[in-house]
């Protein structure tokens, strides 16, 4: 249950930063600035990772233990992949549309 509550928790995050109208202004400036920045800033899989190292930071964990950097480095992995998969199936449902 816990690793379903990160990966979700990921995710939610994760959708508002690359496909929200919360930070559609910000993703068009980072874009404009660097195309690199602007592809990660716009990447479900991309922007997991640091997302899921920041929740397992702070305390939401895909596992019992995350103190240790391959606890963290496997949170960002894990959230990356969750996101992912998660976002594929939102467009197929017809998700994608904000």
């Amino acid at each position: 249950m816990q690793l379903l509550v990160f990966v979700l928790a990921s995710y939610g995050v994760t959708n508002i930063v690359t496909a929200g109208r919360l930070f559609a202004g910000l993703r068009s400036r980072l874009a404009a600035l660097s195309p690199l920045v602007g592809h990660w800033v716009r990447c479900p899989m991309c922007t997991g990772v640091p997302v899921g190292v920041l929740w397992a930071l702070a305390g939401l964990r895909p596992g019992a233990n995350a103190a240790a950097i391959t606890d963290l480095v496997a949170a960002g992995v894990i959230s990356s992949g969750g996101c992912w998969l998660l976002s594929l199936l939102a467009r197929a449902l017809g998700g994608d549309e904000m």
